[in-house]
């Protein structure tokens, strides 16, 4: 405990006493209905993670308008029927010692007109470079109407008992685009120079504390850079950030980047460096008079304790760390910290809640219990012998899921680790997976011969296996006179490969085959048909971009293979230009064809099979794991 004395020392924030440092920041769930109303689901999700001993709880992004919304499952808060919703929710958080504030949001330029219906609004009519769509700018008017928004928002929040509000001015959502030079182009009161660029949320600080009470709390989230030439600068944050304390912010909220930055530091994907975000954080903690919150792949409490011991922030913010594990802060007050299960930044939460629209639930790749809380697996009625086939999540969660119900279960596995083709990208996952196996007496063989008579000695009651995949191999004339290689192959460690290596297909197997060749020393060249990074959440998908590109890795988006010669292949590339490019082997990297043969001669046999589609993509990691616990479930 003494080792983390600063992380479980109590701070104010205004008049708030949070019992410690620990910070679950506004992370969207989608466990509120279509109408923005605080359900069972959301109640259950915070009083999880207020039971794992967090200090401050900040819920997450909620609409103060009713037509600009950032999902149809985002909740609401531009009325007053909905502070008997959140009245029950903070009533539920109460016997565990939180402090709990609820998060202001409009998304400006970054509203969908695909989920609300319609136009998004902004500052000025510029628009975001991710979104399809010109907002429309705001005229005075409105802007004034937005700023009553935010002050009825604060207002209905204390009404319904929360202990703050925090202001969503990260993201690149309407806030930050008020004082952005990139967004903000007006010439009126509301834009301009940086003091009217500042108006907008002067305004809303100014007239909540009139309404409220000067008292009560107000935190401000922040994106301090958003690393755009001619954007904002950590020098400008320094500014507002000053100018907002003497309006009345009680703590600044310190994150990076926008959706559109060429970083993504928004949701910072494993690319990046843990505690990104730190010195960015130190910047503004030199001006700041109130605590400083800092987020941004602050994974573990010693990393934590650090960034205060350094005097960078004066709270942490753990949103994926704390969805992954809610004990974070008990295990580490305990001195459990290698208990702690921890966030590998797959941004698998990320993608649940924005794939698609209108998007779906919030689950978690390493936390399979999130969205199931309180739903235990229940015994079966009768114990059964298990044997689950494959490396990959789906045949780790069956298992799991199995030996939790009572069942006798083992796990064969013909490679000699875990994860199949995924064993590189999945780290740590599997080590954890493989711990939790082993505690539940699973028994867990690598390398392993699987042939039809080795499952038959074993005698078992049911076998759940993941369906096996057939290599696909291009049409392309000359294929024969190279090297050519499968990427599975390469990554389960079959196959080694150097020097000059063309990848065939720059999906994301494409793309973690690149990395890892990378990391052995040899030169890659990545040639995708159309765009590249398909099957990667759009974080990771940036970050495993530029992080090959700095390496040196070529890649190259819609490129044609015309032929391959002898130690050459011949392409169009992305100009339309025939060109020729060195290369000792060839990898291909393209979606597999579903092989059933295996789970029909083992139906063959007389056994009952429960099969399950193997993954193609990290976006089927989660889907995978789930079906595989719902097999065992079943049994």
């Amino acid at each position: 405990m003494k080792k983390y004395e600063l992380l479980f020392e109590p701070i104010q924030i205004g008049r708030v006493r949070v019992k410690n440092r620990f910070v679950f920041p506004a992370f969207g769930s989608h466990f509120s209905n279509t109408e923005g109303e605080v359900t069972q689901e959301i109640i259950d999700h915070y009083v999880r993670i207020a039971q794992g001993g967090v200090g401050l709880i900040i819920v997450e992004f909620t609409a103060i308008d009713r037509i600009q919304r950032g999902s149809t499952r985002e909740l609401g808060i531009w009325d007053d029927k909905f502070i008997p919703g959140f009245a029950r929710l903070v009533e539920a958080l109460k016997p565990y010692d939180v402090a709990v504030a609820l998060q202001l949001h409009h998304p400006g330029r970054f509203s969908d007109a695909r989920i609300t219906g319609y136009q998004g609004v902004a500052p000025s009519p510029i628009s975001a470079m991710t979104m399809r769509e010109v907002p429309r700018e705001l005229s005075g008017g409105e802007v004034e109407m937005l700023v009553e928004q935010f002050v009825e928002g604060t207002r209905r929040a204390k009404a319904a008992g929360f202990d703050a509000v925090e202001l969503h001015g990260a993201s690149g959502y309407l806030i930050y685009e008020f004082f952005s030079p990139l967004a903000n182009q007006r010439n009126d009161e509301w834009g301009g120079d940086m003091e009217r660029r500042m108006r907008f949320t002067r305004e809303i600080i100014r007239r909540s504390k009139e309404r409220v009470g000067k008292d009560y709390p107000i935190i401000l989230r922040m994106a301090v850079t958003d690393f755009q030439e001619g954007g904002l600068t950590i020098e400008d944050s320094q500014k507002i950030v000053q100018v907002m304390e003497k309006e009345g912010a009680d703590s600044i909220s310190v994150t990076a980047g926008t959706y559109d930055s060429p970083i993504p530091a928004v949701v910072p994907p494993v690319q990046m460096a843990p505690g990104c975000h730190a010195e960015l954080s130190a910047a503004i903690k030199k001006v700041a008079r109130t605590p400083v919150q800092v987020a941004g792949r602050i994974n573990t409490p010693q990393l934590a304790e650090r960034i205060l011991r350094e005097g960078k922030a004066d709270m942490i913010c753990m949103g994926r760390p704390l969805i992954a594990d809610p004990d974070l802060p008990k295990k580490t007050m305990e001195g459990r910290e290698r208990e702690i299960q921890i966030c590998v930044a797959d941004n698998t939460c990320g993608d649940s809640i924005t794939r698609g629209v209108p998007g779906a639930p919030l689950v978690c790749l390493m936390n399979p219990q999130v969205g199931r809380w309180g739903k235990e697996e229940t015994k079966a009625e009768k114990s059964k012998r298990v044997l689950a086939i494959g490396g990959e999540p789906a045949a780790m969660e069956a298992a799991r899921v199995a030996a939790l119900r009572g069942h006798q279960v083992a796990l064969w596995h013909a490679a000699p680790k875990l994860g199949g083709r995924w064993s590189y990208m999945l780290q740590p996952y599997i080590p954890h997976r493989q711990a939790i196996l082993k505690t539940l007496g699973v028994k867990v063989e690598l390398g392993k011969e699987i042939t039809l008579e080795s499952v038959r000695q074993w005698k078992p009651d049911v076998v759940i296996v993941t369906k096996g995949l057939k290599p696909t191999v291009p049409k392309i004339r000359g294929l024969e006179r190279a090297k050519v290689y499968q990427a599975n192959d390469v990554l389960e460690g079959k196959v080694k490969v150097g020097g000059k290596v063309i990848i065939i297909g720059g999906n994301n197997i494409g793309l973690e085959c690149a990395e890892f060749l990378n990391r052995q020393g040899a030169q890659a060249v990545i040639l995708e048909e159309k765009w590249v990074g398909r099957g990667f959440e759009r974080f990771i998908r940036k970050g495993a971009t530029n992080r090959l590109s700095e390496h040196g890795v070529r890649i190259s988006a819609n490129a044609k293979i015309s032929e391959v010669k002898e130690n050459q292949m011949i392409i169009r590339n992305e100009a339309g230009k025939e060109e020729a490019i060195g290369m000792d082997s060839i990898i291909i990297a393209l979606p597999g064809v579903i092989d059933d043969t295996y789970v029909n001669d083992l139906k063959g046999a007389g056994l009952e099979v429960l099969a399950v589609d193997p993954c193609q993509s990290p976006r089927d990691y989660v889907e995978a794991a789930t079906t595989g616990a719902s097999l065992g479930r079943k049994i």
